[in-house]
């Protein structure tokens, strides 16, 4: 008799320890499924504020960040050839024409630059997309043990190195240089002694040139008017090598230029304005 009371004893333990753990379960499974209802109905919501946000200027860090996950959401026509990106033939073809017509618009005001009366405005549309920026630039600062010569006397900063939105194509990406407005033919001069290694002009870079200087540092100027150096010339720092135009994918005169350690481009500013 014993026995039988134990063992009905230990039975009703079993339902009373099973009864609790199975409406935990039911009500987690509730809990799930209404979460998982809600976002469904929430969806169309959630994605309207988020484009709201993908549409605002990139005048903050926010911004900037939002910008940058809408572009890695989408998927880009770019090629790679060479040292460029470029665009599909199509898209080419429409951008030229959009170039021309920024280029249009903005022919009154470069003239006005040369008497001063507004301010320098060309920069350019050559930049990389925001994918292969992670592995060919760098935020890190850089130094040199020489003073740079500044390319350009009396230019303006009108487009910094880094994430931006590209002046020609609207979209986001990443500007690998410095562009420097100035008057249509200023001289642009060698930042460092060093040799031409390559003179050339393609459709988004224009008349460009590179120098090589001492341990795979190398400096590229493009939207150039007029190449100067021949390649394989001794170059002399602060010798004109070029001047400024407005060729390839630029709004108006003005130089972008470049470095590049061990095929990295790095942020032009440290060394330019550079005191120390």
């Amino acid at each position: 008799m014993q026995d039988e009371n134990k063992k009905r004893n230990e039975e009703k333990k079993k339902k009373d320890y099973y009864t609790p753990v199975t409406v935990c379960q039911i009500i987690c499974a509730l809990l799930l499924f209404a979460v998982y209802f809600f976002f469904i109905a929430s969806s169309e919501g959630v994605k309207s504020e988020f484009n709201s946000y993908m549409s605002r200027e990139l005048f903050d860090t926010a911004d900037m960040v939002s910008a940058l996950k809408q572009y890695l959401s989408t998927d880009g026509a770019w090629a790679v050839f060479g040292d460029s990106v470029l665009y599909t033939d199509e898209e080419e073809t429409t951008l030229e024409e959009k170039t021309q017509t920024t280029v249009q618009n903005e022919a009154d005001e470069d003239q006005t630059d040369a008497v001063g009366t507004t301010e320098l405005s060309g920069t350019g549309g050559d930049d990389l997309t925001v994918y292969e920026a992670a592995d060919n630039t760098s935020f890190a600062e850089i130094r040199t043990t020489v003073p740079a010569v500044k390319p350009v006397e009396g230019g303006r900063y009108t487009s910094y190195f880094g994430y931006r939105i590209n002046p020609i194509t609207d979209e986001f990406s990443f500007h690998t240089g410095l562009d420097i407005a100035a008057v249509q033919g200023s001289k642009i001069r060698a930042a460092y002694s060093g040799v031409v290694t390559k003179v050339g002009e393609d459709s988004r870079a224009g008349k460009y040139i590179f120098l090589s200087h001492d341990d795979s540092f190398v400096t590229f100027y493009c939207h150039c008017s007029e190449i100067l150096a021949q390649e394989g010339a001794v170059i002399r720092q602060g010798e004109t090598i070029a001047r400024v135009g407005s060729t390839g994918w630029s709004t108006g005169p003005h130089l972008h230029f470049e470095i590049r350690k061990n095929n990295i481009r790095y942020n032009p500013i440290f060394v330019l304005e550079n005191d120390s």
